[in-house]
């Protein structure tokens, strides 16, 4: 089936069968240029559209049949569909080709199109080129689509250089495209260079312009603008991309650098403009970093464990303190002897005890003893003496002066039964401190 470009198609599959295949059991595929594609159509109609090359190709329609016996089969279909369309010359961009007077030139001229283009050469001064011993033309296809022409032009001469047309030419339609022959000359500058800095390195990325009709290669020239070092790297290879870049290692941290890209052929090399980046600053070492971070993780650990310790330390003294303080007033009241705990009342005591010799009246031997209850058995008979030191009438009687509550005169002096108590009085008091002291 041939169908033009442009015009509508569409695909029916149709099976003759009783019972009709099932629904929605149609599946479509179309196999072009070895691959096969599954199609979403799932009915026995296929809308294409308008037509266009994309649609040249085999389709086939299966289907599902299902019996009442249970058999289940399928049936298939194909067909073949032909999309004619014009010429379409896709190598336009290759329109300068350069050669040496005296060499080889080949033009080329590729094309598409159903069917098969046919294609003719001619140039401003010639009109249509024909074979000859100079002049030769050939046509191949490069896989199903692609149809090629060549004119190969040996020994070219000044008067070879020129424009040259090709016409590519079907039932459809027709398209052309010209090319010049040059003299093969040096290459065009390199284009669009960009720099990109490291610390240490720094990439150039540049686009290759016209090699001039011969192979081209490509020189980086680098220059230190501080210490005045320069250097280059030659014999850089063109890549089949259309973008170009090499990597210049070892330079030095901090430092601009002047980057030249040059092309070079057979004819001379051209220069691109310089450029001119700054290195960045080299980075601190991996192991230094993770060294200065493990020594501040260990010295945040050791000042966590002393808090804790101090801390634990603190609230352990504080508490053995105060079971301290809780323990020892009854301990001291266990084992204080009777004059020491009086002692330890303070001047307090010793006033009381002061107090009761004053209040009380000396009396006999047997008595006296009895007054002095503060005092330990060692402690008595010194006390005793002192007491039975105070004169004593013959009838057993204190003498006059001895009455406190009576004096005659409150600026004389105190009478010696006064004085005896007093002493008493000093006496204990003495005893208390020496023996709050053993």
């Amino acid at each position: 089936m041939a169908v033009s470009e442009g015009k509508a198609l569409s695909l029916n599959c149709t099976v003759d069968s009783q019972p009709k295949p099932m629904p929605n059991s149609y599946e479509w595929k179309l196999e072009r240029d070895g691959k096969v594609t599954i199609l979403s159509e799932k009915s026995p109609y296929l809308d294409l559209g308008s037509a266009s090359g994309d649609n040249t190709g085999n389709y086939t329609c299966t289907t599902t049949i299902q019996f009442s016996d249970g058999v289940v089969e399928t049936e298939t279909a194909s067909l073949a569909v032909t999309v004619k369309t014009a010429p379409k010359i896709v190598n336009k961009d290759d329109n300068t080709v350069n050669a040496k007077v005296g060499s080889t030139a080949v033009l080329e001229c590729k094309g598409e199109g159903e069917p098969d283009p046919q294609f003719q050469w001619t140039n401003s001064t010639d009109g249509d080129i024909e074979n000859s011993d100079r002049f030769m033309i050939e046509q191949k296809v490069d896989g199903s689509v692609l149809v090629i022409s060549t004119l190969t032009i040996s020994s070219v001469s000044n008067a070879d250089y020129g424009i040259y047309r090709c016409t590519a030419t079907n039932d459809v339609g027709t398209d052309t495209f010209q090319v010049e022959l040059k003299a093969r000359s040096k290459p065009e500058a390199p284009k669009d260079v960009k720099l990109v800095q490291g610390s240490s390195s720094i990439v150039v990325e540049w686009t290759p312009g016209y090699d001039g009709g011969d192979m081209q290669t490509f020189i980086i020239e680098y220059k230190n603008l501080e210490t005045k070092y320069q250097d280059k790297v030659a014999g850089i290879k063109a890549g089949p991309g259309l973008r170009m870049n090499h990597t210049l290692k070892g330079l030095n941290p901090k430092s601009e650098y002047q980057i030249t890209v040059i092309a070079v052929n057979s004819e001379g090399n051209v220069p691109a403009a310089p450029s001119t980046v700054k290195t960045d600053a080299a980075p601190k070492a991996a192991g230094q970093t993770g060294s200065n971070g493990g020594v501040i993780a260990a010295i945040i650990i050791v000042i966590i464990v002393l808090i804790i310790v101090i801390t634990v330390l603190v609230v352990f003294i504080l508490r053995r303190k105060k079971a301290q303080r809780l323990a020892q007033p009854q301990k001291k009241d266990e084992e204080m002897p009777l004059n020491q705990k009086a002692d330890e009342k303070g001047e307090k005591g010793v006033t009381e005890f002061a107090l009761e010799g004053e209040k009380k009246e000396p009396e006999a031997d047997g008595k006296n003893e009895e007054s002095q209850p503060l005092k330990s058995n060692e402690e008595k008979p010194e006390v005793d003496e002192k007491i039975e030191d105070v004169p004593k009438k013959e009838d057993g009687q204190p003498p006059e002066e001895t009455k406190v509550d009576e004096p005659e005169n409150e600026n004389e002096p105190e009478k010696e039964p006064e004085q005896a108590e007093e002493q008493v009085s000093e006496d204990a008091k003495e005893q208390a401190d020496e023996t709050t002291q053993d």
